[in-house]
């Protein structure tokens, strides 16, 4: 039963990312002016639905992206009777924690790391347990989750490796990488 939820948990993962990875970029995307090109690509991409994005991109005028900004942000809001909106300021709090801890300061691109990724839509870990500098282990991170949503298991973690002391971390699969990746030592010996 245990490895049944594993991997319904894996594929439900799977399918998050693939659904929420941006497109390449369209006609309609690349003639969207800059400052909302950035609001689609880099501040939303992963909390905006592939209708809703679709339908951003159609937008012919500024006036009419604006309204649908104030919308997507409205329909999100746990408050709606409120002027503030904590989701969109949580939202936005995790984006510069991500481009500030995970990527690289210069370039604001932690957002785009796996790391990032993952403390954006699931938000801070409960816990995190990193293995730097160990003998014979890749460097790797486990962040541990509480879900607060019955989409996810109640409880759950996600494994980051460093391929190599050059990468940045990636999200670990067993059935794709193996636990081969995580040593640095009997590549030739190990197997799958």
């Amino acid at each position: 039963m245990l490895r049944f939820r594993s991997f319904l948990f894996a594929l439900l993962i799977a399918a998050l990312f693939a659904s929420i990875l941006p497109a390449s970029a369209s006609r309609s995307e690349r003639n969207t002016p800059p400052t909302y090109r950035h609001w689609i690509d880099v501040e939303v991409p992963y909390i905006i639905s592939s209708i809703e994005r679709k339908q951003f991109l159609s937008l012919s005028t500024d006036q009419e992206r604006d309204s649908f900004i104030a919308a997507f942000w409205r329909v999100r809001n746990p408050n709606p009777d409120s002027d503030a909106n904590a989701f969109k300021d949580e939202h936005y709090r995790r984006l510069a924690y991500a481009n500030e801890h995970f990527g690289t300061a210069k370039y604001e691109d932690g957002w785009r790391t796996d790391m990032g990724r993952i403390y954006i839509i699931l938000g801070p870990p409960k816990q995190r347990a990193p293995y730097h500098a160990k003998e014979n282990l890749r460097e790797m991170e486990i962040w541990f989750y509480e879900a607060e949503t019955p989409a996810l298991p109640p409880y759950f973690n996600v494994l980051f490796y460093k391929p190599s002391p050059i990468d940045s971390y990636r999200i670990y699969s067993p059935t794709q990488d193996g636990p081969v990746a995580l040593v640095t030592t009997g590549r030739s010996r190990n197997d799958n």
